[in-house]
């Protein structure tokens, strides 16, 4: 593994608990962290930060949940009845 994966893992590390922290603060189950990086990373996150503690979301992560939560609606407003 080079410097850039390692700071990658990291970053996914974090995001994965600004997950949990965004879920902990909206009452969602705790798989929705697990949900939303597998939507945003097209990966599971290791079974190892399972037990990490959640992190209170950055503005990013929010925008990022925003605009998804903004897609699905979109979509569903268009899909046929």
């Amino acid at each position: 593994m080079n410097g850039s994966d390692a700071g990658d893992d990291h970053d996914r590390r974090r995001v994965y608990a600004e997950f949990k922290g965004y879920a902990l603060e909206h009452g969602f189950k705790p798989g929705f962290a697990f949900v939303k990086f597998l939507e945003r990373y097209d990966a599971k996150p290791p079974w190892a930060w399972k037990d990490d503690p959640p992190q209170a979301p950055t503005r990013a992560t929010r925008g990022w949940l925003r605009s998804r939560w903004i897609a699905q609606r979109k979509a569903r407003e268009q899909a046929p009845c």
